[in-house]
């Protein structure tokens, strides 16, 4: 496999962070690049013992087996593409990996937790996000779900649907600080983000507090915590 140029896609990227679900983050593309933190052409600058280009993940749909992804070791010239399995550990030196989880199969995103410490721009966990409604990333109460969060009765959704980020909830949708009009079930947000946004679902019960989720563009340092409690 070749490295990417400079007319390859440039996947999107973003932080997120969810009420009692964890700080991540996301990168939505088919083609992503991880790498040392030194280097412009890593979409996943890890400050690790790692080459500038170290790997590469593709995700593609396949007749046969369904949307997949892949890794390749770039600092390796003789690298296969591997096809990644849920719970598959990719070593990426002695003492730095990622294990890939995609627990729920009707979903096409996935989730890499990173192992020794690690951090990407300020997360250990970094969201896959597969383009298109195959890639419907559920926030939710199961623990099948690519982001669990307890006592949630409307699961939320994250999916980039032409080029944007549409979050939905069937409890309701709206930007913290915003007093015009009600929440609605979904709303659509530049992807990547231009500006952080905090927002507020109806995911929990009814007289619970809303669920708050902030999305922030990629930075060298990750966001403050969501505040959408009371907001």
């Amino acid at each position: 496999m070749t490295p990417p140029d400079a007319a390859s896609p440039v996947p999107a990227r973003f932080h997120l962070a969810v009420d009692d679900g964890g700080e991540f983050f996301a990168v939505c593309g088919r083609r992503i690049v991880l790498g040392h933190v030194r280097s412009a052409r890593a979409d996943l600058p890890l400050l690790a013992d790692v080459e500038d280009e170290h790997g590469c993940l593709e995700f593609d749909l396949s007749f046969h087996a369904g949307p997949r992804w892949r890794f390749t070791a770039l600092a390796r010239p003789d690298g296969d593409a591997r096809p990644l399995v849920d719970g598959a550990i990719i070593e990426l030196s002695p003492r730095v990996g990622m294990r890939f989880r995609r627990p729920e199969a009707s979903s096409a995103s996935a989730r890499l937790e990173l192992l020794g410490g690690v951090e990407c721009l300020g997360a250990r966990t970094i969201l896959l996000l597969a383009p298109g409604r195959g890639g419907r990333l559920r926030i939710g109460s199961r623990q099948d779900r690519l982001v669990p969060v307890p006592e949630v009765v409307h699961e939320a959704t994250l999916e980039e649907e032409a080029g944007e980020l549409r979050v939905a909830c069937a409890g309701g949708v709206r930007i913290c600080g915003v007093s015009a009009g009600g929440p609605g079930p979904s709303l659509r947000i530049p992807l990547p983000p231009t500006r952080a946004l905090a927002l507020a679902l109806g995911a929990r019960a009814e007289g619970r507090a809303p669920l708050g989720i902030l999305l922030a563009p990629a930075r060298m340092e990750p966001p403050p915590r969501p505040e959408a409690r009371g907001a």
